[in-house]
């Protein structure tokens, strides 16, 4: 799936032991990318709005230096958004 200049490395539609449908979105990435939680942000969207399943998202990690990606995206009061690693 495209999406703009994104291309998902792997989506399937997994179906669950209770009959329960959902998306797994697996992204592999070899290098820390600071804007990574806003890149998952539009890929959950653009696959929530194409599907309208569930979706669990997966970055795997494949890099050689330090893992230092925030894995998490919060909106302030403000609405200014945050990242940071849990």
């Amino acid at each position: 799936m495209q999406i703009g200049k994104l291309i998902a490395d792997f989506l399937a539609i997994v179906k669950l032991k209770d009959g329960t449908e959902l998306i797994l979105h697996v992204d592999f990435q070899t290098k820390n990318d600071p804007d990574m939680p806003k890149r998952m942000l539009r890929y959950l969207y653009v696959i929530i709005s194409r599907y309208n399943l569930p979706v669990k998202q997966v970055v795997i990690y494949l890099g050689k230096e330090e893992l230092r990606m925030s894995n998490r995206i919060e909106m302030r009061a403000d609405g200014t958004l945050c990242m940071r690693m849990r």
